[in-house]
């Protein structure tokens, strides 16, 4: 993401403003310098796509952090192909 594109974002936020950061999906540590090992969670972020559906719902921006290919929010009941989900923009849910 451009610098431009966060520094925008943050001038946007007033003080009043609720902001969450969620991660969601599976992690990996790299055990080594030259990776060769690494621990791995395989989690599909259902729990926290839905946690980002609640916190939008309820007036809240949100800094949704995921790995690729895990669940997204407002896609638990249809999948939409990565080509698709990037022509969704969502801003508000509230009306100002």
């Amino acid at each position: 993401m451009e610098l431009s594109k966060i520094e925008n974002f943050i001038e946007s936020i007033n003080k009043e403003d609720k902001v969450v950061l969620i991660s969601s999906g599976g992690t990996a540590v790299k055990l080594e310098e030259n990776t060769v090992r690494s621990i791995e969670n395989f989690s599909t972020g259902t729990r926290g796509s839905l946690c980002a559906e609640f916190f939008l719902e309820h007036g809240y921006y949100v800094i949704f952090l995921h790995r690729d290919n895990s669940k997204r929010p407002f896609t638990q009941k249809f999948e939409l192909n990565e080509y698709y989900y990037n022509k969704i923009k969502i801003t508000s849910l509230t009306s100002y």
